[in-house]
């Protein structure tokens, strides 16, 4: 049974280092869109920053208030399906405004992953190892930004900043269907004493 317990903290290790990169790329990409796109100070601040940062501030409590309520497993894929898009049509983006919908749609999705994960993750791991796991975790936020560097400087400079948005948000659908379809989602307080 600790052997799936595991697996599935690797894979939503794996989705949450998606997140961080989701969540970063942005920022790593900002030059050419401001040059593309001519863009002020005050629309960077806006994309980089607020539009992600607010939407995900309102997201939040309404988000952990589902965690508690539904199936977790499903609701973390939808979660991270979305995210993930949201960063890939970024990557289409013609205007401003488009820009702008797409990280505010990131913020609010994201919003839920780490509440959802480590909700999964106290039902996964017994109190002995919860920090442990958690530990581990959270590790995705150095793989997620070692990752988004690489993403920034190799990609965006190579095929440009809109393909630095599409590889971007692929992994994460890939992750999101392969917990959907190796994870079952565990009883909650399964671990509880």
């Amino acid at each position: 049974a600790m052997r799936a317990s595991w697996y599935a903290l690797l894979v939503l290790t794996l989705i949450n280092s998606w997140h961080y990169l989701d969540r970063t790329v942005v920022s790593i990409v900002i030059e050419p869109i401001r040059k593309e796109c001519m863009l002020t100070d005050g629309q960077l601040g806006l994309l980089t920053g607020m539009a992600y940062g607010l939407t995900f501030a309102l997201a939040g409590l309404p988000l952990g208030y589902l965690v508690d309520r539904v199936n977790r497993r499903n609701l973390l894929v939808g979660l991270v399906v979305t995210w993930s898009g949201f960063t890939a049509l970024a990557g289409f983006a013609q205007s401003f405004v488009h820009l702008l919908l797409a990280r505010m749609g990131v913020g609010a999705a994201e919003a839920g992953g780490s509440p959802t994960s480590m909700s999964i993750i106290a039902d996964l791991f017994p109190p002995k190892l919860r920090s442990t796991a958690m530990g581990a975790f959270f590790l995705s936020m150095a793989i997620g930004g070692a990752i988004s560097a690489f993403i920034g400087s190799y990609v965006a400079v190579h095929h440009g900043w809109r393909a630095a948005f599409f590889i971007a948000g692929i992994p994460g659908i890939l992750c999101a269907l392969l917990f959907l379809t190796t994870v079952k989602e565990p009883v909650r307080g399964a671990m509880d004493a």
